[in-house]
């Protein structure tokens, strides 16, 4: 509904133009009836209503619904409507529309309407399609803004979890090496605790723990196993730091899946606080535990067992996450934490063997959340690729219609021409080609918004540069219709956009099927790099066929031009411009060319 109204829209505007400017040489005057523009422009209005009405309906729905690819389209619909409503200092579409109908029906209403008016009408026609234009792009955007804000928080939470991982690896090289104090060594090992405690809340779209409160005992035990390797084996009271659970809560009397490994208290209990009441039920807490009755499955309260409660007010899993994708990892994180706490009470007690196992133990857990996040983050940029990939391929389709049927149109007005005795257009000829130069002028705006879309992605290299070339044999189509030139030359820049759509369109969906097949490629252990790599939009090969099919293009332009035009110059000048635009896209295909050579869409 939106594209019809669009396209009355570019009527509009053809017949405003015309009525305000000077015909063609040597041609007659277009007649439009404005009765009959009215009624269009009543029935566009009418038409909008509608399309409001119906979005406003499918946005409350989307809005109810409890899928989360519904809420996407909500929010797609919630900016859209928005930027219908203008705001306050914009008049709304609907005010606007109002505003444009009143001063048509004056104009239809004039014998001999003033300029003024006109440029009015004009300037009004024009302002409400590039909001209309707006309004579609904005439709067309999807989910990708809140796809782009997921990839970016997963690859910081990457990149935090590895710098996490490397201090606890020169940790364990410190341990091991004993020079540094045993107290300056425990308080770092209990800092890295807290840092990896606070990183488990982010994956689990909570905000990081602020101070350093008692009792921060993460989860308040292990979720596979309860006890870390080392557990109560040489300490009768549980052998708890400052900063872990109290006597007799120690995390390890709540081992969610078998009991306490080995080097743990035999009876799988504390001197003080006993075992939980009739055993482990999945992951409960002991006496003293979780102030909501244990955790379910294993998975303890983010805060801990602190005097006998759960210093964030309940178990974890019973809350429900906040985010889409956002608990990826932070299991294995959170079981990193009692190792790393039992490391630092190793150490305080100058047990650095078994603080090295723990801290192993912890290492282990903190690389498979990596290797989750790093899937995570090679499916969400694969998802972002395909949705992209789609969006250009569905543009592209649709350009390639359209160019089709303008093209068609060209052809049958150049017939129609060349069947008269003077071979010049009559003003049915004039409207057509001028109706074909507004629907070339659709196109050129679909290609803008691709460009938009392939600036936003960055990874192509002469994909963007070719479509921009595409784009500009677009405008220049559009003006010679405009001009009414419909003869050969113009018939054959509508057929080379027409194979460069068709190119373009193989190489994305040939994009699609690599991108589906793709594989996550590790960006390296706990050092640096950005997780996993990104595969660039359009693959080398693809584009190179691209930049030749586009030096092939100019070539036979060029052979064709020098045909039909001796001498030093010119003497159109719309040809000595498409001339001028030939010699600059031949200096970009070098460049185009040059930017592969040295890898730079890699």
């Amino acid at each position: 509904m939106l594209r019809r109204v669009l396209a009355t829209f570019g009527l509009a505007t053809a017949f405003l133009l015309s009525a305000q400017a000077d015909p063609p040489k040597d041609t007659p005057p277009i007649k439009t009836n404005p009765s009959e523009l009215l009624k269009k422009q009543k029935g566009t209005s009418n038409e909008y209503k509608e399309l409001e009405k119906a979005l406003i309906n499918l946005a409350n729905y989307y809005k109810s619904s409890d899928n989360p690819e519904d809420q996407k389209k909500y929010r797609v619909l919630k900016r859209v409507l928005e930027e219908a409503s203008g705001g306050k200092n914009e008049e709304s579409v609907r005010a606007r529309f109002g505003k444009l109908d009143d001063l048509m029906e004056r104009l239809a209403k004039s014998d001999n309407p003033n300029s003024f008016d006109l440029k009015d009408a004009l300037d009004k026609n024009q302002d409400l399609v590039n909001k209309l234009d707006k309004l579609f792009e904005l439709l067309q955007r999807d989910d990708i803004d809140d796809r782009k804000e997921e990839i970016a928080r997963t690859t910081k939470l990457l990149e935090d979890l590895k710098k996490l991982i490397r201090e606890q690896k020169i940790a364990r090289a410190r341990t091991e090496a004993g020079k540094t104090d045993k107290n300056r060594l425990s308080r770092e090992q209990e800092g890295l605790a807290k840092k990896t405690d606070n990183l488990s809340r982010e994956l689990g779209g909570e905000k990081p723990a602020k101070g350093d409160a008692k009792g921060s005992d993460s989860k308040g035990g292990d979720s596979k196993g309860g006890d870390p390797k080392g557990g109560d084996s040489k300490d009768p009271k549980g052998g708890n730091s400052k900063d872990g659970d109290p006597k007799g809560k120690n995390s390890q009397g709540g081992d969610s899946k078998g009991g306490d490994p080995k080097n743990s208290d035999p009876k799988g209990s504390d001197s003080k606080g006993g075992d939980s009441k009739g055993g482990d039920s999945k992951g409960g807490d002991s006496k003293g535990g979780d102030s909501k009755g244990g955790d379910s499955k294993g998975g303890d309260s983010k805060g801990g067992d602190s005097k006998g409660g759960d210093s964030q007010g309940g178990n974890q899993s019973q809350q429900p996450q906040k985010n889409d994708g956002n608990n990826i990892g932070q299991k294995q994180v959170q079981e990193a934490v009692p190792y790393q706490k039992k490391a630092a009470e190793d150490i305080a007690k100058n047990d650095r063997e078994q603080a090295a196992k723990n801290q192993d133990k912890a290492i282990e857990k903190l690389e498979e959340a990596q290797r989750e996040l790093e899937k995570r983050l090679h499916q969400l940029r694969k998802e972002e690729m395909l949705a992209l990939l789609a969006k250009l391929e569905e543009h592209c389709d649709w350009m390639l219609r359209e160019q089709i049927k303008v093209k068609e149109a060209t052809k049958s007005i150049d017939q129609s021409i060349q069947a008269t005795a003077d071979k010049k257009p009559d003003s049915r000829d004039i409207r057509l080609a001028k109706e074909q130069a507004e629907k070339e002028g659709a196109i050129v705006k679909r290609a803008d918004i691709v460009l938009r879309l392939l600036e936003t992605e960055g990874s192509a290299v002469a994909f963007p540069q070719v479509f921009e070339e595409v784009r500009k044999d677009m405008i220049n189509v559009q003006k010679r219709l405009d001009n009414v030139r419909v003869e050969s030359d113009t018939q054959a820049i509508e057929q080379e956009i027409i194979d460069a759509l068709q190119e373009m369109i193989a190489a994305l969906q040939k994009a699609k099927q690599d991108a589906k097949n793709s594989q996550p490629q590790s960006g390296g252990g706990g050092g640096g790099g950005g997780g996993p790599k990104q595969q660039p939009l359009i693959d080398q090969l693809a584009e190179l066929k691209m930049i030749r099919s586009l030096q092939l293009r100019l070539n036979t332009r060029t052979i064709e031009y020098s045909k039909r035009y001796t001498g030093e110059q010119a003497d159109d000048k719309q040809i000595r411009d498409e001339l001028r635009e030939l010699a600059e896209r031949q200096e970009k295909i070098y460049g185009m060319t040059k930017n592969i050579g040295q890898g730079n869409n890699q």
